[in-house]
């Protein structure tokens, strides 16, 4: 990177990555009170955003990354599962 950058760049670079921390911490959060997910997805999730964003760049990453998609993948199926198609009537649990 260059040594010429301002006080703006570094403000908004702190700011984008304390927002991935509490954005990761809120989800996990969030995931595992909710006890709609099973126990094991936000343990996945928290691990694959950790690995992710430790992975070195290159092909070295892609396996670094399966833990994250794996858990973004099982969650959009719950999603995908539980959501009621417009104009069908909703059932109560």
């Amino acid at each position: 990177m260059s040594a010429n950058r301002g006080w703006a760049f570094d403000v908004g670079f702190v700011g984008y990555l304390g927002g991935l921390v509490v954005a990761t911490v809120l989800t996990t959060v969030a995931l595992w009170r909710s006890r709609a997910v099973p126990r094991w997805l936000p343990i996945l999730f928290v691990l694959g955003v950790v690995l992710g964003a430790l992975a070195p760049a290159g092909i070295v990453s892609i396996p670094l990354q399966l833990p994250i998609t794996v858990a973004l993948i099982a969650l959009a199926i719950r999603i995908w599962r539980t959501t009621t198609p417009p104009g069908l009537p909703q059932t109560s649990s």
